[in-house]
């Protein structure tokens, strides 16, 4: 996928991998910005299931409006190939290591305790109605 130019976004790196997609950092040629580009994995593209699930997420997140949860741009279906275009973000992931903070049981003891932003960002992710409690919140700045 390196290199490989999809739509009007050129692969410049694999970035993540996890059960629901494969993340690249991506130029938008267009727009002359780095994205990132999720992909549906390539055992997932067949069933229709998988595939609804995957655009369910996308709006999810996009129904999202915070300063701390990264922005949606679009979803696209190219060659059969479904991804969504979010904006890219430098920086560890929320799954990273944070050696400041320690386990909580809940974002909203998180959010009281640390007053940081990601933890209200997760805050509202959990408790906007359109999310479910399975949509990654690794989009969390």
């Amino acid at each position: 996928m390196i290199g490989k130019i999809i739509s009007h976004y050129k692969i410049i790196e694999k970035i993540g991998e996890g059960g629901m997609g494969i993340v690249y950092k991506a130029e938008d040629i267009k727009l002359d910005r780095t994205v990132a580009l999720k992909f549906l994995p390539q055992h997932l593209t067949t069933t229709d299931t998988e595939r609804a699930r995957f655009l369910q997420e996308a709006k999810a997140a996009a129904a999202l409006n915070h300063p701390n949860v990264c922005v949606i741009h679009e979803i696209q279906d190219t060659n059969d190939e479904p991804f969504i275009v979010m904006e890219y973000i430098d920086g560890k992931t929320i799954r990273s290591p944070c050696p400041l903070m320690r386990p909580l049981n809940t974002p909203s003891k998180l959010a009281r305790r640390s007053k940081k932003p990601t933890a209200t960002a997760s805050c509202t992710a959990t408790s906007n109605p359109k999310i479910s409690c399975s949509t990654p919140k690794t989009r969390l700045r």
